[in-house]
């Protein structure tokens, strides 16, 4: 999915950064995967979120893992650079607008700060191979419902094992974890679809 925007699904995003903080706030760093980033929106997002609630010395340890399919071959650089039109950062507020891009005219540029916090990587998550293990947070959203049931719960099972013991994991509001799965994650909040490894 190539059309995105900066703090889409806000609500969910800022429950699910407290909940990360609030489980992991002692183990000194804090390691994401957002699967299926697109462009980049939602983990840029979710970098200067977590920046707010932290301050910089803490933010420090956090390591966002941005993947995506990349149909188009251009969300590298994209991410990579962190410029952006101008509408998709127009739900940002002001203040933080100011904070954390430069304003080139048509385009905003991402400082270094949150830029360096992201890597991205190509990755096809039917591969069933994670890029790595021991994360506090997985995000996967709009991207489970473009696979058929089995596809789904074998990449939610590929998810459940990427995950620290206790890990979070987070999809899109009109999805849900299949019941074959219903052992291997708890659901943690009853207004959003964050749920923990059991």
């Amino acid at each position: 999915m190539g059309l995105t925007y900066f703090y889409r699904d806000l609500s969910t995003l800022k429950l699910v950064v407290d909940k990360t903080i609030q489980h992991y706030n002692d183990s000194g760093s804090i390691n994401i995967w957002d699967a299926g980033c697109s462009r980049g929106a939602e983990p840029y997002t979710l970098a200067i979120i977590l920046r707010e609630k932290l301050g910089k010395t803490a933010f420090g340890n956090v390591k966002i893992h941005a993947t995506d399919l990349d149909p188009t071959g251009e969300f590298e650089s994209i991410i990579s650079n962190g410029i952006y039109p101008a509408e998709e950062i127009q739900r940002v507020p002001v203040d933080i607008q100011k904070k954390y891009f430069e304003d080139q005219g048509s385009t905003y540029l991402i400082c270094d700060e949150i830029k360096e916090s992201i890597t991205f990587k190509r990755h096809n998550l039917l591969t069933l191979k994670p890029i790595k293990t021991g994360f506090n947070l997985v995000l996967c959203k709009n991207v489970l419902l473009h696979f058929n049931a089995s596809q789904r719960r074998d990449v939610l099972t590929m998810f459940h094992e990427s995950l620290l013991d206790k890990g979070l994991f987070a999809i899109e509001q009109t999805q849900s974890i299949p019941s074959l799965l219903a052992h291997l994650f708890m659901k943690i909040t009853a207004q959003t679809q964050i749920f923990q490894k059991k």
